[in-house]
């Protein structure tokens, strides 16, 4: 049985879904959602808060326990525009 996993970085919120395939049919494990605001900032200055920022990587972290924990076959992760529209700040180095 092969199972497989999607994650929605969204603009306000991430979610996780887990499914299995049984008779040709998705069957659902496991679901995770956590609001994470990360285009809330984006929308206002073009870039992701690190609060945002962090939140994110935190429900991510869980999300992966979760895909190890059901032994997931295939995973897709898809991201919100406010993540490919953030600007990259670039940090400054010493010269």
């Amino acid at each position: 049985m092969q199972t497989y996993a999607a994650v929605d970085i969204g603009s306000n919120s991430c979610r996780l879904k887990i499914a299995s395939v049984e008779r040709h049919r998705l069957k659902t494990l496991h679901e995770d959602r956590e609001v994470t605001r990360l285009g809330e900032s984006v929308f206002d200055t073009g870039v992701v808060s690190p609060d945002s920022m962090a939140l994110t990587i935190r429900a991510l972290k869980r999300f992966l326990k979760a895909v190890q924990a059901h032994a997931v076959d295939q995973i897709r992760v898809v991201a919100t525009s406010a993540v490919r529209d953030a600007a990259i700040k670039q940090s400054s180095s010493p010269g």
